[in-house]
């Protein structure tokens, strides 16, 4: 199982929201670069990683930022 960003979502907010990955990366500490492998889906988040963007998002629900896959 793998779990990856809800790409077309996070976008979604991000433009109602007006911001960028950028904004991201700032809010979770996490580099740019690796923000634009998570949303290319190079890199899975880890359960770390997955937090920090749950934050990032006030909490936003778990399953508008996250897809599980199967394999």
């Amino acid at each position: 199982m793998k779990i990856k960003l809800n790409i077309r979502s996070i976008k979604l907010i991000l433009g109602r929201r007006n911001k960028d990955y950028n904004w991201i990366s700032e809010r979770t500490g996490l580099s740019i670069s690796h923000i634009y492998k998570l949303m290319q889906h190079r890199v899975n988040p880890s359960p770390d990683c997955r937090a920090r963007i749950q934050h990032c998002f006030n909490n936003e629900a778990w399953d508008r930022l996250f897809i599980i896959e199967e394999e």
